[in-house]
């Protein structure tokens, strides 16, 4: 087999382990806020719709573009990996700090105390989350989406599960707070145990620049990109009730389900594939025009059913 067919057949392999990561993901996800829906009030999930912006924008920061610049690197050294892990570390620290100091700010904001104590709580994902970033880019590069599979669909069942329980239990919206917390905990164990990868004492100054300057791009593209995204949940919270907030983030998520699934499977897998090949032009640019063909006939067809399904609803 030689290098383009095996290099189609890792692709083929990772689109199929990541989608269906990606389906079992949604599918508990969904039949678990289903459950949750008959325990929990919108108002509920509004008061985690309010603050989710500041963590997502967190969890940019903390990653700074590390995890896509190991990825699309040629020859990755363990100084490389062992350098963007202890920057991720430090970042982490340094955001939940910043998320703790800011809580009441934002409970202010939002003229909701209850945000203060959800954001120190919650935002502790931000550092929990620091330590498995290089693992899953690791395992990236190596095109190994079946442990990734293995984590997403184990932490999801496990923090589902709990979340449930303490919902049926009349925990509220601690129930969802358990959710979060338990799943990005649970999928951190669970790499550093599927990967063999471990940290060196090791800490290279060129390496972290040469990381930064390509990173540093895309950390400002997320940025923008997330704020624009949620600044509809910032509008609506500091003008409405949680409860209208709650209701907007169940519509939102519905009406993204299918093209950030799909999209997100396809960018997740050709991302490390591409970088294999972005010395050659000729491939990159064949690689790169199948991928747009796959990509439109997935998603089109979808859409048009999403238009008659909601025609008919």
């Amino acid at each position: 087999m030689n290098s383009t067919n095996t290099l189609r057949h890792k692709t083929i392999t990772g689109i199929i382990w990541t989608f269906l990561g990606q389906i079992f993901g949604v599918g508990i996800q969904t039949i678990t806020t289903l459950i949750l829906a008959w325990f929990l009030l919108p108002e509920d999930f509004g008061l985690v719709a309010m603050v989710t912006v500041f963590f997502v924008i967190a969890h940019s920061m903390v990653d700074s573009g590390f995890s896509q610049a190991l990825i699309r690197k040629k020859e990755v050294s363990q100084i490389d990996y062992s350098t963007a892990f202890y920057t991720n570390l430090v970042l982490g620290v340094l955001t939940y700090a910043l998320l703790f100091i800011s809580a009441n700010f934002i409970a202010s904001f939002y003229n909701e105390p209850r945000l203060a104590v959800l954001v120190r709580v919650v935002g502790l994902t931000v550092i929990i989350n620091s330590f498995q970033l290089v693992q899953i880019s690791e395992l990236t590069r190596k095109l190994d989406f079946k442990t990734q599979f293995r984590v997403t669909l184990s932490s999801s069942i496990f923090s589902s599960i709990v979340a449930i329980f303490m919902a049926v239990r009349g925990f509220g919206v601690w129930s969802l707070v358990a959710q979060m917390l338990i799943s990005t905990f649970a999928s951190t164990v669970l790499h550093w145990i599927f990967n063999n990868w471990r940290p060196s004492k090791e800490f290279s100054i060129e390496s972290l620049s040469e990381m930064f300057g390509f990173g540093s791009k895309l950390l400002a593209s997320g940025l923008i990109d997330t704020t624009f995204e949620n600044i509809y949940v910032i509008i609506i919270g500091k003008l409405f009730s949680a409860t209208l907030v709650g209701y907007y983030f169940f519509a939102l998520r519905i009406q993204q389900l299918i093209v950030t699934q799909l999209t997100d499977t396809v960018q997740k897998v050709t991302y490390p594939v591409l970088s294999t090949v972005q010395d050659d032009n000729t491939a990159l640019k064949e690689f790169y025009r199948r991928i747009i063909q796959v990509v439109t006939y997935i998603v089109f067809p979808c859409m048009i059913a999403s238009v008659v399904l909601a025609s008919l609803y």
